[in-house]
């Protein structure tokens, strides 16, 4: 409660000060059933850390993500679904014929999902949200993205609520992640 720190972390809040001690806080992620598209572009963040889940030693559980723009298109809504179906069928023919998975996944479309575990610091976290909010990217990283931002502002709002975080701390998440936005929404 000293005033001296309060007014030490808000200038590091509000970039008064040297914004590297923002870099100690490190917010962890556990995304699933994402595809592996979005697998993809999210590990393209090269300073955030991921665990991602395996498709090997043991047979994957199909699960395949379809973008919208082809589901709802009735010339490619079918013939999508057979694709996807016949991948499936060939895949467990694979493992069925004793073939190893990690061999078989080669097979699997990049729809098929997986589930991760994702570790940023505040800035890579609000930067990495700036490039892959933007509208015209891909809808699945785009709600990604906000659902993890979503679930940052609820969770320091029910540590605070809770007593399990202090002022300065609800502020300094609240403050940091609330603005972060796509990087083209402030601009006309």
């Amino acid at each position: 409660n000293d005033p001296r720190v309060q007014e030490a972390v808000r200038n590091i809040m509000y970039y008064r000060a040297l914004p590297m001690p923002r870099e100690q806080a490190n917010i962890t992620f556990k995304i699933q059933n994402v595809s592996r598209v979005m697998l993809a572009q999210i590990t393209r963040q090269s300073l955030g850390r991921f665990n991602v889940e395996s498709q090997m030693p043991e047979p994957v559980g199909h699960n395949v993500i379809l973008p919208l723009n082809i589901y709802e298109n009735p010339n490619l809504s079918e013939k999508a679904k057979k694709l996807i179906e016949m991948s499936q069928e060939v895949y467990d023919e694979c493992i069925n014929a004793g073939v190893p998975p990690q061999d078989a996944r080669y097979l699997l479309m990049h729809g098929q999902t997986t589930s991760l575990a994702y570790v940023a610091n505040i800035n890579v976290f609000t930067a990495a949200f700036a490039m892959r909010c933007e509208n015209n990217l891909s809808d699945e990283i785009n709600l990604v993205y906000r659902l993890c931002k979503k679930a940052i502002l609820d969770k320091v709002e029910s540590d605070y609520k809770n007593g399990e975080i202090d002022i300065l701390t609800y502020e300094f998440y609240t403050k940091i992640i609330l603005p972060a936005d796509a990087a083209g929404a402030a601009k006309k």
